[in-house]
């Protein structure tokens, strides 16, 4: 019996932001070319609004790059867990 593994890569992995939050500048592009061309087939968004949040654009850029979704991002400050319900 095998298992599937998706092993995929994330936004924050192609040093799309510092280490302090702040974004790099990094273009979205260049991450997903850059993603493809190291042979990754899935991915996982990132922060909400780096990658396009128009489904059937982001669709049709992952189709271009043989490229699929496995996972979200869920960017909490945990620090004020306290405020989660609002």
């Amino acid at each position: 019996m095998g298992a599937n593994i998706t092993a995929a890569t994330a936004p924050c992995s192609w040093g799309v932001w510092y280490a302090d939050g702040r974004p790099s500048g990094t273009a979205w592009r260049v991450f997903l070319d850059g993603a493809a061309q190291a042979g990754y087939r899935a991915l996982e968004l990132g922060p909400d609004g780096y990658l396009p949040r128009n489904s059937g654009e982001l669709a049709s850029e992952l189709a271009s790059r043989h490229m699929t979704v496995c996972a979200g991002t869920a960017c909490l400050r945990l620090d004020q867990y306290r405020n989660f319900g609002e």
